[in-house]
């Protein structure tokens, strides 16, 4: 993904349009994930959206659409019903509707499209629902989705965080067979990304890990858009939400969380050498698609010691 200036970013609205004179609409799906300060970035998004409106740019978070737009929608698989063609339709009307003005790109924030917490610790797995899911919003939105952000974690981090969110909000403590399960589960990053590509294969799908990414909302809103500057004088975030204590006392021993540490960084390695061609690693250093250019690969990728320290260090090769 490539950010433009002010003057581009005019040029290309501008541009953007289709025959018979309908102005095309940039469709952005953010899926999150969950524990990835995806709230955090919805909370800006909501404190925001009349600005973002006189840019051009709509925005539709859970406070807008649980209730309404995508309250057929988000259900279990098993859970198919007339709410969700109403809703898949309500959602056509409604983009066609912002085609016909000024709005340029609408972004779409709800980590739900992809499955639960719940679900994943039900199944002690990484969204193994997330196909029959998303593909209710792949008849909504369909062609008409440019580009995907996914907010990736490490591991051993995300699942420490998903299960203290679990435990706060009454879901029943994991035995420690169960969390076996999880640690050998052989879903990954990968496969969440194959298959949300398998459903939207004309989207731009551009992964933000949270290690660089995570509470960064003017960053996270920038590579959404494409628009270097869009944030500036915007209200930032500076309480992030839904905070977890999962850093101070993790399920996991120390050999585990090495082992799941470095599953994620094979993940990275994918992203960084061009994961087949499906997806882009974005770092916020730059903004830039990290595997556009060649020589511009992600080298080498760092951690910080485990407690402290920032994930991230990026190299360039020369």
């Amino acid at each position: 993904m490539c950010m433009i200036g002010m003057k581009s970013y005019v040029r290309h609205c501008v541009a953007a349009c289709v025959h018979l004179g309908m102005r095309t609409m940039e469709t952005i799906l953010h899926l999150g994930v969950h524990r990835t300060a995806t709230t955090t970035f919805q909370d800006y998004l909501d404190r925001n959206a009349v600005r973002l409106d006189g840019a051009g740019v709509a925005v539709w978070t859970p406070s807008v659409i649980r209730g309404g737009l995508f309250s057929g929608m988000v259900r279990p698989p098993h859970e198919t019903s007339v709410a969700a063609e109403r809703s898949t339709n309500l959602i056509g009307l409604t983009c066609a509707r912002l085609r016909r003005t000024k709005t340029r790109q609408l972004i779409v924030s709800e980590e739900n499209m992809i499955g639960t917490i719940r679900v994943n610790l039900r199944s002690q797995s990484l969204y193994n629902e997330l196909t029959p899911r998303l593909a209710r919003f792949g008849k909504a939105f369909g062609h008409l989705c440019d580009r995907i952000l996914l907010s990736i974690r490490s591991y051993e981090t995300f699942w420490a965080s998903s299960i203290a969110f679990g435990h706060v909000t009454g879901f029943p403590v994991l035995d420690a067979e169960a969390e076996t399960r999880i640690v050998e589960h052989p879903r990954r990053w990968r496969h969440v990304i194959q298959d949300i590509h398998g459903l939207f294969p004309r989207a731009q799908i551009s992964v933000l890990p949270y290690e660089t990414f995570g509470g960064k909302v003017d960053e996270t809103l920038e590579a959404a858009t494409g628009y270097r500057g869009l944030s500036a004088g915007m209200g930032g975030s500076s309480v992030q939400h839904n905070v977890s204590k999962a850093g101070r006392a993790s399920p996991f021993d120390t050999q585990t969380q090495l082992k799941l540490r470095r599953r994620y960084d094979k993940d990275l390695e994918w992203l960084a050498n061009g994961a087949g061609g499906i997806a882009r690693l974005l770092t916020p250093q730059s903004k830039t698609d990290m595997d556009e250019i060649g020589t511009e690969r992600l080298a080498t990728i760092q951690r910080g010691a485990m407690t402290g320290g920032h994930y991230g260090t990026i190299r360039r090769m020369e």
